[in-house]
């Protein structure tokens, strides 16, 4: 008997990923990490199944931008991998629909033939326009390759042209997001820029070091501002190896995607950037979340104000996650919502890197209007 070959046997196999109900960055990660591994261990032998999500999952008014942003950026990264469109496995549900249109959600798929949908022509009976019209999500490609290092000159002058660019752009983008409403507290002057300014510097990092595109999901409800940078570049493990930090100062050895996240959060105090951009989120009662490979990250003001303090006493040695974390980093956290924040090391990752800037909302007779 002869045995079938893997890529005959798998050849028109389908893989389900159940991505849940996108509430979550690190619940998407979890899932869909694990799948990915198995496609990728399938197309190392020969095989190349045909992927479905299944959203079926997602429920209205349920959805966490940052994660549906992050969907995205994982679908367009196996669309382009793949070189074909995948499937998505929907339950009809016109809220859902209308939201996805609203964000731009339905006409990136379309435009960037992420997938086709399961039921076939099952979108519609929904109309466009009830959600807030500053959330949405956003697509950025860089076209123009850089110049080579070798052309240091020639290099830097490219990197700081598309600087500009993305901040003007992001600038536009953010700033309607911090409009004050009748009976709410007025937002620090810089923020909406520290904001802008981080996410386009995170836009140019994910091309330049992690070779990937970007997608950016901007949101405003009654409680608060989210902005999420997500790509599927190399991560920040393997973006710190391949380029340099500071050269005034002596490095930290790195050797987990945690401590990666850790550096990326602390380092470029003069710039804008990481660091800025997290202390004024947090010192507005905020958090960040980061995600890059197997690593996430929670920021809230008590953890990080630690962190700052053992950093810049000694700039060559990271603050240990222990430390900065005193709950088992292996277990869930009890509450999303931990007033210390939190870190995980997760069994499966998934490639580049996920920043989101969570931002109350204050209303003035009361401490805040989100929970």
């Amino acid at each position: 008997m002869t045995a079938t070959p893997i890529h005959q046997k798998h050849r028109d196999r389908q893989l389900r990923i159940d991505v849940g109900g996108l509430r979550s960055v690190e619940s998407l990660v979890v899932r869909t990490g694990r799948s990915l591994k198995e496609y990728s261990d399938l197309y190392r032998r020969g095989a190349s199944p045909e992927v479905v999500w299944d959203l079926r999952g997602c429920l209205p008014k349920r959805m966490n931008m940052a994660t549906v942003t992050a969907f995205l950026s994982v679908a367009d990264r196996l669309r382009e991998f793949s070189g074909r469109p995948q499937k998505a496995r929907v339950r009809y549900n016109p809220q859902i629909f209308q939201f996805w249109d609203d964000i731009d959600f339905i006409s990136l798929v379309h435009d960037l033939d992420l997938f086709s949908w399961e039921p076939k022509d099952v979108l519609g009976g929904y109309q466009r326009g009830e959600t807030n019209p500053d959330t949405r999500i956003f697509a950025f490609s860089l076209a123009d390759d850089p110049p080579s290092r070798k052309n240091e000159s020639a290099w830097i002058n490219w990197k700081d042209g598309v600087r500009n660019l993305l901040r003007e752009k992001m600038l536009l983008l953010c700033g309607p997001l911090f409009h004050e409403n009748r009976g709410s507290r007025p937002f620090p002057k810089d923020l909406p820029n520290v904001i802008a300014n981080t996410c386009a510097e995170l836009v140019l990092n994910a091309s330049m070091w992690g070779h990937s595109d970007s997608f950016v999901g901007l949101q405003r409800t009654s409680g608060r501002i989210t902005a999420a940078v997500c790509d599927t570049g190399s991560g920040l493990l393997n973006s710190f190896a391949n380029k340099p930090i500071d050269k005034k100062q002596k490095n930290p050895k790195l050797e987990s995607d945690v401590e990666s996240i850790l550096l990326a959060s602390l380092i470029n105090r003069q710039d804008f950037g990481l660091r800025r951009a997290i202390s004024s989120v947090v010192g507005r009662n905020g958090w960040v979340m980061m995600s890059s490979s197997a690593g996430v990250l929670k920021w809230r003001k008590p953890s990080w104000a630690k962190a700052l303090e053992i950093y810049d006493s000694n700039p060559s040695q990271l603050p240990s996650a222990q430390t900065l974390f005193p709950q088992d980093s292996s277990s869930t956290p009890v509450s999303d919502d931990t007033d210390s924040g939190y870190c995980r090391l997760l069994e499966c990752g998934l490639r580049g890197v996920r920043v989101s800037f969570e931002i109350p909302i204050f209303s003035t007779n009361r401490e805040s209007i989100w929970h």
